[in-house]
């Protein structure tokens, strides 16, 4: 079943912190999101919209500014032939038999509609479906593409199971599996941990993950980032647990603090300069020996749109990653606008963490 996501009010789109906040809480709930539209207030377009998801046998979320929240709820009514009727001082639609401040959940036909109001600085409220946990989210490294898609199909068909792959970075897909009517979801996961042993975690947050197996195994891990800026500590930071196993970070954007914070010789960054193996070498070496760390990642690069030559051109960026037995670095050849190549080389880090110790990770 798709699920189909309509937000209705401008602040959606103006207003992209709260828009993100949304959409991060109804994808932890839904998996995955197959369609998103905006509709201003009052906006003409929304009725024959509206009309259409009713049809669409899917889970609908109708996420709705203070104005349009009750503008919704009348539109409803007309389209199910329905009436609106005072419930927990809430206007709603009286055939609505799920509800809480703020949200109600209509059932039409084949179509599940939750409608719910979402402000600036206000919780989101959850989600009313009856039934959320059909799908699962699996990340399968060092494979291609073609080769899960070919190895998968049997188990898929055995479990009856439907799936999509999707490319997440180089390395890293992202399987979204759900279950048919007599699917068996467990059954699928298992027999494809055993098929791709060691190449498989399934979890809908990795980094939640990583911090997991990190604190039961008592390990923790540090970052030096030049052209990411903190965007890797950042993204261990945001989940809970993290103080767990990430005492901080050194973001170095110039030589001179790469040499001061990190202990990077001045030499190598003359002779190599600071985008090359030599330099996220001694970078992740010089923040191990800082933080005291069981892992740490490094990174340097051009992360563009301006910055690069021919020998170092943009969106070349150098990853490392030292540990008490492992310390090695490799370059990146990454594309997109500076803000792609920052977040596809933070994933990277990420995914080079994962690799690096798989007893604790897989």
């Amino acid at each position: 079943m798709q699920h189909n996501v309509i937000f209705i009010g401008s602040q959606y789109r103006s207003n992209t912190i709260l828009y993100e906040y949304i959409k991060r809480t109804l994808v932890k709930s839904l998996i995955s999101i197959d369609k998103i539209a905006f509709f201003d207030d009052n906006d003409k377009a929304l009725f024959l919209a509206l009309e259409t998801m009713l049809h669409s046998k899917s889970k609908l979320v109708l996420v709705c500014s203070k104005t349009s929240f009750s503008v919704v709820g009348r539109l409803l009514c007309t389209l199910t032939e329905d009436t609106q009727t005072v419930k927990d001082d809430m206007l709603l639609p009286s055939k609505t038999d799920v509800y809480t401040q703020d949200a109600y959940l209509l059932n039409y036909e084949q179509t599940q509609v939750n409608v719910m109001m979402a402000e600036v600085a206000k919780k989101v409220p959850e989600l009313l479906f009856d039934e959320l946990s059909h799908a699962v989210i699996l990340n399968i490294f060092e494979e291609s593409g073609s080769d899960i898609k070919l190895l998968l199909s049997p188990l898929a068909e055995s479990f009856d199971i439907v799936f999509r792959v999707t490319m997440f970075i180089e390395g890293w897909y992202t399987v979204e599996a759900s279950s048919l009517k007599y699917g068996e979801l467990t059954g699928f996961i298992s027999a494809t941990s055993a098929l791709l042993e060691n190449k498989v975690i399934a979890t809908t947050n990795i980094l939640a993950y990583v911090i997991d197996r990190l604190q039961k195994n008592n390990k923790k891990v540090t970052t030096a980032e030049s052209c990411t800026g903190g965007l890797i500590a950042s993204l261990i930071t945001k989940e809970s647990g993290s103080s767990n196993v990430f005492d901080g970070g050194i973001v170095t954007y110039c030589n001179e603090k790469k040499i001061e914070w990190l202990g990077v010789d001045e030499n190598i960054l003359i002779n190599h300069g600071a985008v090359s193996e030599e330099t996220v070498l001694a970078m992740s070496q010089g923040a191990k020996d800082v933080a005291q760390a069981d892992f740490a990642l490094s990174v340097s690069g051009v992360a563009g749109p301006t910055g690069g030559s021919k020998e170092k051109p943009v969106g070349l960026v150098y990853l490392s990653i030292c540990t008490a037995t492992l310390h090695k670095a490799f370059p990146l050849y990454l594309q997109g606008d500076r803000n792609y190549v920052q977040i596809q080389a933070a994933y990277h880090a990420i995914k080079t963490l994962i690799l690096s110790d798989k007893k604790i990770f897989f």
